[in-house]
């Protein structure tokens, strides 16, 4: 099992590193503070084929392997939660069940568009099925020539800005064996975009609801077959969690670099705060446990490049990551003071980013399951 990267690899991330200090950094306070990600920001995003990094060169994408493209959703991560999981949902959730389960005229048609940018959005959660996806009540009835679809979906990441929606939606009885899925494009006729929900984090990052009134969908629009809506869901789900848990990791890495910095510029009782052994051990058990799950995520991703189960390691990773940035992000504030409250300094952010992280795409509890 081995996790180093070759050189074209190494120097890909790095690619990205410097993109990301260069133009996400300087744009972080005024996205969270407007709730939007920059426009000018999201064409160059588009442009440097952020938007294709997982899908098969085959499509127009970049074809990268599961773990570089973890290490690249770290370092946007490190930058700008919200930024990364814009591309993270694009890339995995909103992409993978076409890749996957579609038809090839289904994946000919949406995946290049979509690797050149056209953003796709995953529409699972309802006002009444959160973690119990499998009791979801929107509906698919068969009509001549497609589906018309209606309910509601919420917490739509992406959703603002998506041209595609990949919606599960029910065409059997009750239960998952009852469910199916389907890409919706932005323009079908009874499908309404709601409003951006006011977040407390992750605020560059759109989230909406989806209001479906009747909305056709052709036949050739099913992903897969009927009845099998569940597992592409959570076939999908496997691989963002490795996303999440790459997200966490580059917050955990802007925190504890944070943490570290200002602990050798603050002063008090006559020396830098580094130099208090309470101050260190914080920072040491944070760094060694940054290093513990980093270790897991890179399992993940090594299991799903090399064709291995990795579905329990994929969960296992997003729990001990989340709730290892979770506890890194409060470290930060606590080593900050008063100063970590503050929106003058970033640690703020990293401690409302990160705790959606133990929320979406499968709590922590459901993890354990």
């Amino acid at each position: 099992m081995d996790f180093g990267l070759r050189e074209d690899q190494e120097l890909f991330v790095k690619g990205v590193r410097d993109f990301a200090r260069g133009e996400i950094v300087p744009l972080c306070q005024k996205m969270d503070r407007e709730g939007i990600i920059d426009s000018a920001l999201l064409d160059q995003i588009r442009q440097q084929g952020f938007f294709g990094l997982t899908f098969p060169e085959s499509y127009g994408g970049v074809g990268l392997d599961t773990h570089t493209y973890g290490l690249v959703i770290r370092e946007l991560a490190r930058a700008d939660a919200g930024v990364a999981i814009m591309i993270s949902v694009h890339n995995s959730v909103g992409s993978y069940p076409i890749l996957k389960f579609g038809s090839e005229e289904l994946k000919n048609k949406y995946l290049p568009q979509m690797a050149q940018g056209k953003l796709a959005s995953f529409c699972v959660t309802e006002p009444g099925a959160g973690s119990d996806a499998g009791s979801m009540s929107a509906r698919a009835e068969k009509v001549d020539g497609g589906y018309l679809l209606t309910g509601e979906k919420i917490w739509v990441t992406n959703g603002h800005f998506a041209e595609y929606f990949v919606v599960t939606a029910r065409t059997g009885g009750a239960g998952s064996k009852g469910l199916s899925a389907f890409i919706v494009e932005r323009e079908s006729e009874g499908l309404q975009i709601g409003a951006k929900e006011d977040k407390m984090g992750l605020r560059s990052s759109d989230a909406i609801s989806l209001v479906l009134d009747n909305a056709f969908v052709p036949d050739e629009n099913l992903i897969g077959e009927e009845g099998i809506g569940f597992k592409v869901a959570m076939s999908a789900l496997d691989g963002g969690r490795i996303g999440v848990a790459y997200q966490a990791l580059g917050i955990a890495d802007a925190c504890l670099d944070a943490a570290a910095r200002y602990s050798l510029e603050r002063e008090q009782f006559g020396k830098p705060i580094a130099r208090q052994q309470a101050i260190q051990w914080m920072l040491a058990e944070g760094a060694t446990e940054l290093s513990m799950a980093s270790l897991l995520a890179d399992k993940a991703a090594w299991l799903k490049d090399q064709g291995k189960s990795f579905g329990q390691t994929a969960a296992m990773a997003k729990l001990a990551c989340t709730e290892m940035a979770g506890r890194l992000a409060d470290s930060a504030v606590q080593i900050h003071g008063g100063y970590g409250y503050s929106k003058d300094y970033a640690v703020e952010r990293y401690y409302r980013d990160v705790r959606v992280l133990r929320i979406y795409e499968g709590t922590s509890e459901i993890q354990k399951l």
